[in-house]
């Protein structure tokens, strides 16, 4: 059974002997564990997680950093590339976005791909352009470990080598070879040269609803997953050919190929208490009360004990570096790729070299 915030808040309040709220209350006690499960996901960088931007049409479906965060918090909704302030390039010129109250982030051809679609059926028009010059993060990023474009390692460069190799990089267009991250703003990664092969996603039969079922190129159902076994019906709940993105739990809505794709993997936060259960293993849900019961024991007032705070928050570190260990055992194991370095591999005496005469002229 998953664990939720209410059970966090609860064994918390009964380490510290307050189930009655005489001292602390539920709500003051929600605060601490949520700081602490997103202090343990920093420190620790133990969610790891995919995160794909479409090699398509740029979407634009909100306008308000207050609609992003309300859509990225509610499961089932949506949010796409950039906010729908301004739908071409020229545009910026003459402010419209901003002179409507947005801004001149963009521009967002649609609000979703259908649209362009129906568009392409209705006129017959074709000449919608999908330049993909990057995209936007999810806030609850860490850190970036890997971008891939077509299922190949891209190079990071700051913007200012990318500047100093070619001046006219930003107007470039082809197969991305490298990436930015350090100049488009906050959590957003620009890849070098713009990427321009859209990727082929599956058509959609509908509107809306969940994905039900798959057709591979033979015509041929995939598969349709009920609660038991395989059978014609049911929800498609997992595929074993694809990373589950945004978390394990929930059903597949879409699914995202690698080829001429954008895929950025990184370190994450857990997702919110408030609306998701806990993502950690069980063994770690301790420490995230140990963190809590820190800081409500060292606030100024009634219950306020320094040494028993003390206590608690070498607790949690002594949790942090558990799973700081249990990551770098498991990394020693990793394979190695064929012609790449393996620095964990070495001679006592230094590399072994051929004898002083061999290949010298005579």
């Amino acid at each position: 059974m998953s664990t939720t915030l209410y059970d966090l808040v609860t064994n918390a309040l009964d380490r510290a002997g307050d189930l009655d709220n005489d001292i602390w209350s539920r709500s003051e006690m929600e605060l601490y564990i949520c700081d602490g499960y997103d202090e343990f996901c920093r420190r620790t960088r133990i969610l790891y997680d995919q995160w794909v931007i479409e090699n398509q049409h740029v979407l634009g479906n909100y306008q308000t950093d207050l609609e992003r965060q309300l859509a990225s918090e509610k499961p089932g909704w949506s949010v796409t590339d950039e906010p729908f302030h301004i739908t071409a390039e020229h545009e910026k010129n003459n402010g419209i976005g901003v002179q409507y109250g947005g801004s001149y982030a963009g521009p967002a051809v649609a609000t979703s791909q259908g649209a362009i679609d129906i568009y392409n059926a209705t006129t017959g028009n074709t000449d919608v352009e999908a330049f993909m010059p990057g995209g936007r993060l999810p806030e609850d990023t860490i850190d970036l470990l890997r971008v891939s474009y077509d299922q190949r390692t891209l190079k990071g460069r700051s913007s200012q080598q990318m500047k100093t190799d070619d001046p006219n990089y930003e107007n470039r267009s082809g197969d991305p070879q490298w990436f930015i991250y350090d100049k488009y703003g906050l959590f957003n990664v620009r890849v070098v040269p713009v990427a321009t092969g859209t990727a082929s996603y599956d058509t959609v039969d509908g509107q809306w609803g969940t994905l039900r079922q798959r057709l591979d190129a033979d015509s041929a159902v995939v598969d349709t997953i009920a609660d038991t076994g395989t059978n014609n019906w049911g929800i498609l709940r997992y595929r074993d050919d694809v990373h589950p993105m945004g978390g394990r739990d929930g059903t597949l809505t879409r699914v995202h190929p690698s080829l001429s794709n954008i895929v950025c993997e990184r370190y994450r936060l857990g997702r919110s208490l408030h609306h998701f259960a806990f993502e950690l293993p069980q063994s770690y849900e301790k420490y995230i009360e140990y963190w809590a019961l820190s800081e409500a024991l060292n606030r100024e007032g009634p219950g306020q004990d320094h040494d028993m705070a003390d206590h608690y928050r070498e607790r949690f570190e002594i949790g942090v570096a558990r799973a700081e260990r249990r990551k770098r055992e498991m990394n020693i194991e990793r394979l190695a790729a064929f012609g790449g370095d393996l620095p964990y591999l070495n001679f006592g005496l230094g590399d072994p070299q051929a004898p002083y005469p061999y290949g010298e002229p005579f």
